[in-house]
């Protein structure tokens, strides 16, 4: 069908073709998926990047990023540089599973991926894309959210199927219904499993303050790598403060540049958290 031949066509054109079809404006690309791709999600199996040959249930339409493997690249660049194989890695936030399926396969056989996503839909479709690439035996999947707090947390889903925030996070739509899901601190998992990540990937929503705040004791302990997107200008002031109290040193992806001054944070990038005993070694 014509998805799959656009997806091989893709595969083969040189990276200035795909960097102006990135910098063109999110309208036309839009116009663009619509003309050449079908909505009907089925199982196809992504054509480039970190991701390249793994199956994933997908829409190509509107998950063209995921088909065509250009979602996050700077953060599918630096993955294979920190995650190697034996290691623990926890995947907060794991949505459908990309960012977990390609973390488990970094880690091999004998390392352990940790994926917590407490939206049902995308939770549901997280363990289908698992399945798919057989790795159940090394991905441990939690229908839980993290936060700084054990217990049950109010969570709305009315951004989008797949989307899901704290309820009194930015962005929720006023008088949306919200859903009780469980909720944990990462410091009260890993006391509880025994499983201690060597790192992290967050996607939370404007809750890094929170789920950082939850992992306190680990971060001084254990010291994870700690790869976070950052949201909002609140969600922002909140992790910095985390991490420079964990004596933590952000870095900017792809350059690890330092972050020396909160403003230089801009929301939806990608940064990584290292242990300021570490930093050296990671240059």
């Amino acid at each position: 069908n014509l998805s799959t031949r656009v997806g091989r066509m893709w595969r083969s054109m040189p990276p200035g073709i795909k960097n102006f079809y990135h910098r063109m404006p999110m309208p036309i690309r839009r116009l663009i998926n619509r003309a050449v791709f079908e909505d009907q999600p089925r199982i196809i199996e992504v054509q480039t990047g970190l991701m390249r040959g793994a199956k994933l249930r997908l829409s190509p339409r509107s998950e063209s990023g995921y088909y065509l493997g250009t979602h996050e690249p700077d953060l599918q660049e630096s993955l294979p540089r920190f995650i190697k194989a034996g290691m623990t890695v926890f995947d907060v936030g794991a949505n459908i599973g990309f960012f977990a399926v390609a973390a488990a396969n970094l880690v091999g056989v004998t390392g352990k991926v940790v994926a917590f996503e407490p939206n049902p839909v995308a939770f549901s479709r997280l363990k289908e894309n698992v399945e798919l690439n057989g790795l159940a035996d090394r991905l441990k999947l939690e229908q839980t959210a993290a936060g700084d707090f054990d217990g049950t947390a109010e969570f709305c889903f009315a951004l989008t199927h797949l989307q899901g925030r704290f309820s009194d996070m930015p962005y929720v739509p006023q008088g949306a219904q919200s859903t009780p899901v469980p909720c944990c601190t990462i410091d009260s998992y890993v006391a509880a499993t025994g499983l201690v990540p060597d790192v992290i990937i967050m996607d939370v929503e404007h809750a890094e303050g929170r789920v950082l705040r939850g992992m306190k004791s680990l971060l001084q302990r254990c010291k994870p790598l700690v790869f976070v997107e950052m949201h909002g200008p609140e969600a922002i002031r909140e992790a910095f403060g985390e991490i420079v109290s964990a004596d933590y040193k952000l870095s900017k992806l792809l350059s690890l540049d330092p972050v020396k001054v909160m403003t230089e944070i801009t929301p939806l990038g990608h940064f990584l958290a290292t242990p300021s005993s570490k930093e050296q070694a990671l240059q």
